[in-house]
């Protein structure tokens, strides 16, 4: 019985404050952003995911793609390049992985907003970005993610953690970022993540709440994230972000207090 006692709690901590998310938005504030793009060998999602980047309402100043494919990935960023002046590629000599990437990007990014993107990912709205945006009105908040919707097993997963993160937001803060499928960062509270991590995005959340910024969810932005099209792919998938995350986690147990 007594095994059952913290499952009980998130139920209540769900029930409680997770059926609806309180947010302060203020859509008259409007700050540069920059969208950070990671890819490798990415020929078959790169046009539509611009696409859904260059169709976002809220105006993106700059969208770095860093590359280092060996596919057609380049020349199709360049194609995109001669006709939006706002996308710039960052041709990488080897492949650094996104942790390193990501350190990179902050440092070079112009804008007081940076955002995390996939290429395998779409937005299900237009808005997304302007949602995104709105929430770093508050001063407090260092950090927001947007969530992932799928279908099946997967998809009811991913309801439950949507509602457990609301009541977590709605308290204070989530820690674990929902998805890397649509992540923001307010540029000016940034540290760089362990080059290492193995989960870089939960790593960051971690850090900017210890410096006293809260990290939320806003259920608001919503993606359509491609996954791995196996069992096993998927397993060994999840099986890296939650060692990514059990070892921030370890690291960094102080935020708990």
């Amino acid at each position: 019985m007594v095994a059952l006692i913290p499952y009980v709690i998130i139920a209540a901590i769900v029930l409680l404050f997770g059926r609806k998310q309180i947010l302060e938005k203020d859509y008259s504030y409007r700050p540069k952003v920059s969208v950070f793009l990671p890819t490798f060998n990415e020929e078959r999602n790169i046009a539509k995911k611009l696409d859904d980047l260059l169709q976002q309402t809220y105006p993106i100043s700059e969208i770095l793609v860093y590359d280092c494919s060996e596919d057609n990935t380049p020349r199709i960023v360049e194609e995109y390049r001669k006709k939006h002046s706002n996308i710039k590629l960052i041709n990488q000599q080897e492949r650094i992985g996104v942790t390193r990437t990501l350190n990179e990007a902050f440092k070079q990014a112009h804008g007081e907003i940076i955002v995390k993107s996939d290429c395998d990912s779409l937005t299900k709205s237009q808005n997304s970005l302007r949602e995104l945006v709105a929430d770093f009105s508050d001063q407090s908040i260092g950090a927001v993610s947007g969530v992932c919707v799928n279908k099946g097993l997967e998809g009811y997963f991913r309801s439950f953690m949507t509602r457990l993160q609301i009541a977590e937001s709605n308290l204070d803060s989530t820690i674990i970022a929902h998805a890397s499928s649509l992540l923001a960062y307010r540029k000016t509270v940034v540290v760089d993540v362990d080059p290492n991590s193995l989960n870089d995005d939960a790593e960051e959340f971690v850090l900017l709440r210890k410096r006293g910024y809260r990290t939320i969810i806003d259920a608001q932005v919503v993606s359509q994230e491609e996954i791995p099209n196996t069992f096993v792919k998927r397993r060994i998938q999840k099986d890296r972000r939650a060692a990514g995350t059990i070892k921030v986690l370890l690291k960094n147990l102080s935020v708990f207090l």
